[in-house]
């Protein structure tokens, strides 16, 4: 655990990371245990065996092309790669490996001249490995928090005379710079079909009842919440004012807007990182009943 700690992957997030990451994680155990082997190689073999020079350039520069490529290539962050760096750590990384197999063939092909010992390169073997597990451990962390970031809400309904008020709690934490979140209200028509099967919950039939992107559902409002300087919306309230008699479903929606790098224009999206909240509609002598779901930070 402590070294975990020390790789920026912290216990109270390790059991998120390796629930939604394991193929990465074992990435990292995996350049972990190599560099372990390295350095318990180093110490083992006697310091007079060496090998040519151009085969340890060889060996170290094959080393060396593991880094642009796990580290950028293979662990791309969601919502914040830039093009650019994901194609020059991909030529980096083949540039070093063809680099290396060019040495390796060289130095078999050639006399025995200047040798290297073998701890040596064992020892710059198990520096590079480690900084590369390093620094892929910080940026799993990174796409890990990013990809279970979720908005939180709830909802409130109150009737005043003839009118109904729905009031939303909406909370977000790891924005993003520039990132906001996009909160939406809809109502479905009282008296709708809603197109539920008889065996099917309330739940599971609200949820068909307003389909995103269909316009089966009345709009009634929309903006966008501005987190502050570290990224949180503090449970910021939203209200609105709707006919209860008209509606008898109101779908409630609060979505991240997710930054996407297009020739170097950041430009917003909102995905899949959506609270959703339906809220059951009766008219004012009757209680408000509520279904769906709510999603937070994994």
């Amino acid at each position: 655990m402590g070294t975990l700690n020390v790789l920026g992957l912290k216990s109270h997030e390790l059991t998120t990371v390796l629930r939604n990451e394991t193929g990465f994680a074992n990435l990292v155990a995996m350049l972990l245990l190599a560099a372990l082997v390295s350095a318990v190689g180093s110490v083992l073999i006697r310091r007079r065996h060496g090998v040519n020079s151009w085969t340890a350039a060889g060996i170290l520069a094959l080393v060396l092309a593991t880094v642009p490529f796990t580290t950028v290539v293979a662990l791309t962050i969601p919502a914040g790669a830039r093009t650019w760096s994901w194609r020059a750590g991909l030529v980096l990384s083949c540039v070093l490996a063809a680099a290396g197999l060019a040495l390796l063939v060289r130095g078999a092909s050639r006399r025995p001249g200047r040798r290297v010992p073998w701890q040596s390169v064992l020892l710059a073997c198990s520096a590079v490995l480690c900084s590369s597990a390093t620094y892929t451990a910080v940026r799993l962390e990174s796409k890990s928090q990013l990809d279970t970031t979720r908005p939180q809400m709830s909802a409130a309904v109150a009737h005043t005379g003839g009118a109904g008020v729905i009031t939303m709690t909406v909370s977000a934490s790891k924005l993003r710079k520039k990132e906001r979140v996009g909160v939406l209200v809809r109502g479905f028509p009282r008296g709708g079909d809603r197109g539920c099967k008889p065996s099917e919950y309330m739940a599971t039939c609200v949820i068909k009842a307003c389909p995103p992107r269909i316009n089966k559902c009345a709009h009634l409002f929309s903006g966008t919440l501005d987190p502050d300087s570290s990224g949180v919306i503090d449970k910021q309230v939203v209200s609105t004012v709707f006919p209860p008699d008209k509606y008898e479903l109101l779908d409630l929606r609060a979505t991240i807007c997710e930054q996407l790098d297009t020739r170097g224009a950041e430009q917003c999206r909102y995905g899949h990182k959506e609270a959703s909240l339906l809220v059951e509609v009766t008219l004012p002598s009757l209680p408000v009943q509520t279904a769906g779901r709510t999603s937070g930070p994994g």
